[in-house]
């Protein structure tokens, strides 16, 4: 018996890298190494993994200017296709418009390179909503 997913690729209209990496994926392919504790990435600096899903990686990060702790949001090479990245971009423009305790408040948004190629990001508040931000560093 084959694989429904071998189907994949010739039933889409174009099988561009994004499209064969994202059923690579899909098929348990290996994904890409978390950045590094402590690298450098634009103006933040990676302390840890907070958690990941199958489009990305969120990371807790310190800011440089302003100095604060927040939690980076990377899309995963490969994963950012057109439509990914429209929604990506709306969601990053709402959440930074919006104030509301039980809502993580958007930082930053866009797209920066760590060595894997162009990923987008946002940078929202690193806190449980409703409480203070933390102070350690």
């Amino acid at each position: 018996m084959t694989d429904p997913s071998d189907d994949v690729p010739t039933l889409l209209p174009s099988q561009s890298p994004t499209v064969t990496g994202m059923i690579g994926a899909a098929r348990g392919a290996a994904a890409p190494a978390h950045l590094p504790t402590g690298a450098a990435v634009a103006r933040y600096r990676i302390e840890s993994v907070l958690g990941e899903g199958g489009m990305g990686v969120v990371y807790l990060a310190r800011q440089q200017k302003p100095d604060r702790e927040v939690a980076r949001k990377v899309v995963r090479p490969g994963y950012a296709t057109e439509r990914m990245l429209k929604r990506f971009e709306l969601e990053a423009e709402v959440l930074g418009q919006l104030l509301h305790p039980g809502i993580a408040q958007i930082y930053e948004a866009g797209t920066a390179d760590a060595g894997m190629g162009p990923q987008p990001f946002s940078s929202p508040n690193a806190t449980d909503p409703g409480t203070s931000p933390s102070s350690s560093k």
